[in-house]
């Protein structure tokens, strides 16, 4: 079933203010930066040490931490991100008679 195009601005215009609204509220609470301090600590003693762990559950176990924290210290650049994506496609859905398709058969 296709979406209309109302449906679709309506879908990426919360989007864009969900991301900015999460963006605005963390990017300077003291609390959240101290939080990723401490979730960067803990990815700098990982790739420390994980030379050192020779247990083949303690090495999954330490990667899956590692991805996790990852995702959070990543998380605020996520969102920019999410918010940039959902911003260019209103602008293409506002001006699609503008926008100009390629020619790929005269390539």
């Amino acid at each position: 079933m296709e979406r209309k195009p109302e449906e679709i601005r309506q879908e990426l215009q919360d989007k864009v203010s969900r991301c900015n609204m999460i963006l605005r509220e963390l990017e300077n609470n003291q609390g959240f930066r101290a939080m990723l301090e401490d979730f960067n600590k803990t990815r700098m003693n990982i790739d420390n040490n994980w030379q050192f762990i020779f247990e083949p559950d303690k090495l999954q176990e330490m990667r899956v931490t590692k991805m996790a924290v990852m995702s959070i210290l990543n998380m605020l650049e996520s969102y920019e991100h999410d918010k940039n994506t959902a911003a260019a496609k209103l602008v293409e859905l506002d001006n699609e008679d503008k926008i100009i398709s390629g020619d790929f058969d005269n390539g």
